[in-house]
């Protein structure tokens, strides 16, 4: 039991240093030209596909090891990946699309990594799933929204 606690608390280092690193990440992806006047396409591009990466390979371990619900994990992996092949279609048909965050897919990103928190943390699973399913809904609001801008062109 003594280990168990030791891993969790390992695990949870990790989080918070990988969660500290995205947020900075981000940061200097939106706010980096204010410092450094240089365009970087490939940083706006490859920050959401590391978030996308960093979040479901989270999900895909945890529910390896037993502590999260195989459909969440694979129902999050099939969200991000139609979100980047629909980004890529919508790129290809109308040319350059800015990827713009808004308040919907920011709550949902959040939610979401308070739900990996509170897993590795040792929430009780009685709760997981019940928490895995209100995320998923944020998830599918947020992805709502963002299929609207995508069809209305915004």
């Amino acid at each position: 039991m003594e280990n168990d606690s030791r891993f969790r608390w390992i695990a949870l280092g990790l989080l918070i240093f990988m969660q500290s690193t995205d947020i900075a990440d981000g940061f200097l992806a939106r706010h980096g030209q204010k410092l450094f006047p240089i365009k970087n396409l490939f940083g706006a591009v490859l920050d959401p596909l590391a978030d996308k990466f960093y979040i479901n390979s989270t999900y895909l371990t945890l529910s390896s090891i037993g502590l999260f619900p195989w459909w969440g994990s694979i129902f999050f992996a099939v969200k991000d990946t139609t979100l980047i092949l629909g980004w890529f279609l919508v790129t290809r048909l109308r040319g350059k699309v800015e990827v713009k965050p808004n308040f919907f897919g920011k709550a949902a990103d959040s939610i979401q990594a308070i739900l990996i928190f509170c897993v590795v943390g040792g929430i009780n699973q009685a709760y997981v799933q019940p928490a895995a399913i209100f995320v998923a809904a944020c998830v599918i609001i947020a992805g709502s929204s963002y299929a609207y801008r995508a069809v209305r062109g915004h």
